[in-house]
């Protein structure tokens, strides 16, 4: 699934370039996007409480600049499933150099209830609905 966003002004610093922390916020929002428009909002995870995902390691890769302006397509793929977590790959590429990723966030979430946990069926069944050809 492919997420278009503008860097709008509040996402820059002095430079006009891109915040590096605004770079994790996309990231999550793009997740938290994907994971409604395939029937699972993160609301609906926290309201029922019997699980959460919370992340437990994050990194980012910064290769070019990405100003005040730039128009970005921004890609969420599985990058690994295990027993109880799940690493998610996301890609940013400005509009005007498709060949290239200017950055890459990689997040690794995990399945906990107080300890833990098996990842859920219907998270695992998500998963593979974001990158169903990595599995």
């Amino acid at each position: 699934m492919i997420i278009k966003r503008k860097i709008q002004l509040h996402e820059v610093d002095s430079a006009g370039l891109l915040f590096f922390a605004n770079l994790f916020t996309l990231a999550h929002s793009c997740y938290e996007e994907i994971m409604e428009s395939y029937g699972t909002p993160i609301t609906k995870i926290i309201e029922n409480k019997s699980y959460s995902l919370p992340i437990i390691h994050a990194e980012a890769d910064y290769k070019l600049p990405i100003r005040h302006g730039d128009s970005l397509e921004i890609s969420v793929q599985v990058d690994m499933i295990g027993n109880s977590s799940f690493t998610l790959l996301t890609k940013f590429i400005v509009n005007d150099n498709r060949e290239t990723v200017a950055a890459q966030v990689r997040t690794v979430h995990v399945a906990i209830n107080h300890e833990p946990i098996p990842l859920p069926a219907e998270i695992i069944e998500l998963l593979h609905k974001i990158s169903p050809e990595n599995f």
